[in-house]
């Protein structure tokens, strides 16, 4: 398995309703957040990007112009969450994917750099997971020998976590604890800009 024919999934769609705005369109070092997340995906050796979008698709486009990505749209977004944008992605990939690595749009300090350390774990048929410490959280890669046991899964219902799905045949991609920071509020938006502000000095 090759990286040039997996695809890379840019999870968009939240409501930002902790937020209380849209949090993927603010700035952050300069530029918005999904536009940073997209650029570092796109960064990677990927045979494309696909965004997942939901709240807003039309601001989430005008932000990313100009950047080589393809869009698909979580109808579901308002009350299927994180596993219904995860599906929207799979079942919009090409015949052609082999694979997708999934990265959440609000997790500033994820970049290039920490996809490229799940790409380099890829072994043949086995899907990859993030583990900071111990926590297990995107970005993650998933086979596409997996794509049909997650999304039966998600059309359960109730379904169990991605990394639940897959720890017992996954390997795992060690990243920084310290990167482990969601902009899910105006708190953690303060204290993620407090750190980047304080890495540029």
């Amino acid at each position: 398995m090759t990286r040039i024919e997996s695809w890379g999934i840019l999870l968009a769609a939240g409501t930002s309703q902790r937020m209380g705005r849209h949090k993927l369109l603010l700035d952050f070092g300069g530029e918005p957040l999904v536009r940073r997340a997209a650029r570092a995906l796109l960064a990677c050796e990927l045979a494309g990007v696909l965004v997942v979008t939901g709240r807003d698709p039309q601001g989430i486009q005008l932000t990313l112009a100009g950047l080589q990505v393809s869009y698909a749209h979580n109808s579901d977004f308002e009350w299927g969450e994180l596993p219904s944008s995860i599906a929207t992605g799979l079942r919009s990939l090409p015949t052609t994917a082999t694979g997708a690595l999934l990265m959440l749009a609000d997790m500033p300090f994820v970049g290039s750099t920490h996809l490229n350390r799940v790409l380099e774990r890829i072994r043949q048929g086995h899907p990859t997971l993030s583990r900071y410490g111990s926590v297990t959280a995107p970005p993650h890669y998933v086979p596409r020998i997996a794509f049909e046991v997650v999304l039966r899964e998600f059309d359960t219902g109730t379904p169990k976590t991605l990394p639940r799905m897959l720890a017992s045949h996954a390997c795992y991609a060690e990243q920084p604890e310290a990167d482990l920071i969601d902009v899910d509020d105006e708190l953690a938006l303060s204290l993620a800009l407090k750190r980047l502000t304080a890495a540029s000095e």
